[in-house]
């Protein structure tokens, strides 16, 4: 018998964060925006370190509309902002016409039950994208943190930048220290 420890997590939805360089959440939103499958759904490449709130306030006031943020949004910014912590840095967020009104959210997906979380966002952004994200998004996306107060969601968060970070390298070496001591 073979030793594999299952660890099975329900949650209400799934949330995703893509944060990275300008250029390549752009290339994200411009993907989603040109495949045209999604009705009432409008992506938005947004600077991670502005707090949505604010971005919520610049977009009502510009399109003259009332705006809800998602319970969560503000929650799941701080995590993506903690995982790519540059002052340059950009997320995708959805601007979303649900329960007859707006709402500002990250990405989000209802848990289908036995789905495996991170196939089942690649499976979507490839529907989404008709498959145009598959070779950027692949072997990207990561659980950050089961986030929330009145539901439960997961919060996956995938970094795509061309820069190096000085943490990765820092970390990368580190290990790199630990299996030449195992020797």
């Amino acid at each position: 018998m073979g030793n594999s420890n299952v660890i099975e997590v329900y949650a209400d939805y799934i949330y995703y964060l893509p944060v990275g360089d300008k250029e390549k959440i752009d290339y994200i939103k411009n993907t989603l925006v040109n495949a045209r499958v999604e009705k009432y759904v409008e992506y938005l490449s947004l600077r991670t370190i502005i707090p949505l709130a604010c971005h919520k306030e610049i977009l009502e006031k510009k399109r003259q509309m009332s705006i809800r943020l998602d319970p969560i949004v503000e929650e799941a910014q701080a995590y993506a902002f903690a995982h790519h912590d540059l002052r340059d840095s950009y997320m995708l967020v959805c601007l979303k016409f649900i329960d007859n009104g707006y709402i500002l959210t990250p990405p989000r997906f209802v848990m289908v039950d036995g789905n495996d979380p991170e196939k089942g966002l690649m499976k979507e952004f490839s529907r989404l994208s008709k498959r145009k994200l598959d070779s950027m998004l692949a072997n990207t996306i990561k659980p950050i943190a089961i986030i929330g107060s009145k539901k439960d969601a997961i919060l996956y968060v995938s970094k795509l930048t061309n820069k190096r970070i000085l943490l990765d390298n820092n970390i990368n070496s580190l290990l790199r220290f630990f299996e030449a001591v195992e020797k």
